[in-house]
């Protein structure tokens, strides 16, 4: 009798651990769960709650800006009066490529949370949700999913993990400067950017059709700065800022997700260009230069030029060659200073 009795109270107090997740809606694609961080609620403190989508191999759903194609998933909660609840903190997506479609998502397993804030002591939360799910062909699918959640003091549930998860994946505020330049490119300013701590970075618009979803960025690092080349979207306005997620990563594979605000206007970036790579470029320009059809033939004449200077005046002769000079220098200039 004794070992039945606490054979039951094990069973009770191993029920509030079981109310950190719904029951679960199934099919062949995925299964979907509404889970909390806490079994436990005291009024005035807040919790998360998520949407947990576990996705079949080879299926996908979508970030809030899909890119080319698709749908991003909703979650509608149905709280009790007094509580109140926020959007969903979305974590960083990643790049997908289907054909000529590129699209913006998740795969394998995602948690989309949600922060709430109750209003009482204990509660029972409703969320109905929408979501969709891809391989070749796209499939909608729905649920709506209830957790109670009983007073007391609140405690990391079995499903703390995965909001912690989420959270490396949530961007945080970019400490960065950030500007955009009308042709696209993104560049990002500050301490601690550069070849030593950036090895690749990627970029997520907040918008859809603001940049060419299709289009592989490309990436230059330099000391102090990072410069995404982005290409232009039908929606693209380059008076306007842009806004997106940037995903930095080091060397080892480590990622920093940053919320970025880029305003408009280009900037300049160092290329750490030497000066002897600077002097190789220009002489190798300037051998093709020459080298072409409408310039070549002129060089028999420059050369008789030259000849018939070869018995003038000295003075005339450097006045020439001043002269000339001049004229290429302040014809550079003048091109410099309307390019600037």
């Amino acid at each position: 009798m004794r070992l039945w009795l606490i054979g039951l109270l094990m069973v009770l107090g191993a029920g509030p651990g079981l109310a950190a997740e719904s029951a679960a809606v199934r099919s062949a694609r995925a299964v979907a769960t509404l889970v909390s961080d806490t079994d436990a609620v005291a009024a005035g403190v807040p919790l998360h709650v998520g949407l947990r989508l576990r996705m079949a191999p080879g299926w996908h759903t979508y970030w809030k800006n899909p890119g080319d194609a698709g749908v991003a998933p909703e979650l509608n909660l149905v709280l009790p009066e007094g509580a109140r609840g926020e959007g969903i903190a979305w974590p960083a997506p990643v790049r997908l490529v289907e054909g000529t479609v590129t699209t913006y998502g998740y795969t394998g397993e995602v948690l989309l949370p949600v922060t709430v804030v109750p209003g009482a002591v204990g509660m029972d939360v409703t969320a109905n949700a929408t979501w969709l799910v891809c391989e070749t062909v796209c499939v909608p699918e729905e649920g709506t999913f209830t957790l109670h959640l009983g007073a007391g003091v609140p405690g990391a549930s079995a499903e703390a993990g995965l909001f912690a998860a989420a959270a490396l994946r949530t961007p945080r505020p970019s400490p960065f400067v950030a500007h955009v330049g009308p042709d696209g490119a993104l560049v990002l300013q500050g301490a601690g950017l550069g070849t030593s701590t950036v090895r690749g970075a990627s970029f997520f618009p907040d918008e859809a059709d603001v940049i060419a979803a299709g289009v592989v960025p490309t990436v230059r690092v330099a000391e102090g700065s990072v410069r995404i080349g982005l290409t232009p979207g039908t929606a693209f306005d380059p008076h306007a800022a842009l806004r997106g997620v940037v995903v930095l990563r080091d060397a080892g594979g480590q990622e920093s997700v940053l919320q970025v605000v880029a305003d408009p206007g280009g900037v300049a970036v160092a290329e750490g260009v030497a000066v002897w790579e600077a002097v190789l470029l220009a002489f190798a320009g300037g051998v093709v230069l020459n080298l072409m059809p409408c310039v070549f033939p002129v060089l028999a004449l420059k050369a008789f030029g030259l000849a018939r200077l070869s018995g003038g005046a000295r003075r005339a002769v450097r006045m020439h060659a001043a002269s000339y000079v001049a004229g290429v220098v302040l014809a550079f200039l003048g091109l410099a200073g309307m390019l600037l």
